[in-house]
């Protein structure tokens, strides 16, 4: 073994894409310099102090000996041990899992449909999820062996795994930003999922994810798409134990949700729309609201605010709504959600003002011409934001 733990790691990401099974993972973790780069990974997530020079050595004398063990996370070091073998786990799956680390947002993906997807007929929606927690262990460590060639390194993995690393955990659960191992076992299983979709799509449809979402687009007959519907079915149940994923086959005629967007597919272009039914259910669930009948409501929980903080909570929530549709063909139609939400405002500054709206809306105009301000204590002039205003919209209709 190189004396350079991360020549070593060079020489194991080199093997691995050769399409060798790579030995010596375990002995690898007896290198303290490993040790040192996951202090920084670790101690930047959980800004906590890092451990010793000694609790490091004890560590890794633990594992020289075959003694240690994970103790359900409940000690600090065990983050540790876990961000030195994603290291080296992460060098075994590049540039597959890297190109992944490197995420695409749905907005990219929705993008890439738009633009490259062409002639498709019928479409298989899936969402995954289910995942069998007693037998997604063996299906970890089945993956991990298709790679590892190193018994006690999967032993440790597998000791990781039954004390609860993954505990309560679902593919479409989301994964705190310092959580570096789950992220990468998921990675894992998505490359997985990935790989045979690529082969049984091939070169007769197209295939798009993102995260635990993804849409198959097929040129073929009904009998076929449902022949591929069954397979998926059969593969997420039986190979990765996803026991409660979703598919829906759905001819291009009729709307096609993905990612909240409603995809109109014809031959040549794909229309993304917001969907009717998104907007209502924002609507109600931020309290400005029926949209369907325009009836705005006040919002009692946020009149112990300030009006400053009622303001940019509105602006917060509003800005949020208009990022995720920028691609929208429809984006206008979030216009009927902003007036509303700003009749909602209005309503609940006079309700903590104990005022009327038309009080309340005149003594706000007076600053701005035409729009609803309030002043802050610098006299500054905090306008309520429009949809006009909100930066970021794609423009390529």
């Amino acid at each position: 073994m190189a004396t350079n733990p991360f020549h070593q790691l060079d020489a194991i990401r080199k093997a691995s894409q050769r399409g060798k099974r790579i030995t010596d993972c375990y002995r690898l973790m007896y290198k303290k310099e490993l040790w040192i780069q996951a202090q920084e990974t670790v101690c930047g997530s959980t800004g906590e102090a890092p451990i010793s020079v000694v609790e490091i050595e004890n560590i890794i004398e633990q594992l020289r000996m075959g003694t240690f063990r994970f103790g359900h996370g409940k000690k600090r070091w065990e983050a540790y041990v876990l961000e030195v073998m994603r290291i080296i786990i992460e060098c075994i799956y590049e540039p597959n899992i890297c190109s992944m680390k490197k995420r695409k947002s749905r907005h990219d993906v929705l993008l890439h449909m738009k633009e490259t997807w062409r002639e498709v007929t019928w479409c298989i929606c899936g969402n995954m999820k289910g995942w069998n927690e007693k037998k997604g262990h063996s299906v970890f460590l089945h993956l991990l062996q298709v790679k590892i060639n190193d018994q006690r390194f999967l032993l440790l993995i597998h000791n990781a795994l039954i004390c609860g690393i993954m505990k309560k955990w679902n593919l479409s659960n989301r994964i705190e930003k310092g959580d570096t191992f789950r992220r990468l076992l998921r990675d894992i299983y998505f490359y997985t999922f990935d790989r045979w979709m690529e082969n049984a799509v091939g070169q007769q449809g197209e295939y798009a994810r993102y995260e635990n979402q993804f849409i198959v687009g097929l040129a073929s007959t009904k009998r076929r798409a449902a022949g591929m519907q069954e397979q998926i079915h059969y593969f997420l149940r039986n190979s990765l134990y996803l026991q409660e994923t979703e598919l829906f086959l759905t001819h291009v005629e009729r709307p096609i949700l993905f990612l909240g967007y409603a995809c109109e597919m014809n031959e040549r272009t794909i229309r993304l729309e917001i969907p009717k039914a998104k907007l209502e259910a924002y609507a109600r669930k931020h309290q400005y609201g029926d949209i369907t009948h325009f009836i705005s409501t006040h919002r009692t929980k946020l009149i112990n605010r300030s009006e400053l903080e009622i303001l940019h909570t509105y602006h917060a929530e509003l800005q949020k709504i208009a990022h995720y549709y920028r691609l929208a063909t429809n984006y206008h139609h979030l216009q009927r959600l902003f007036s509303l939400a700003e009749s909602s405002f209005i309503k609940t500054i006079a309700s903590k003002r104990k005022s009327t709206c038309r009080k309340v809306v005149l003594r706000m105009r007076i600053h701005k011409k035409g729009q609803l301000c309030l002043v802050g204590e610098d006299n500054s002039l905090h306008s309520f934001i429009q949809l006009k205003d909100v930066k970021g919209r794609y423009k390529g209709e």
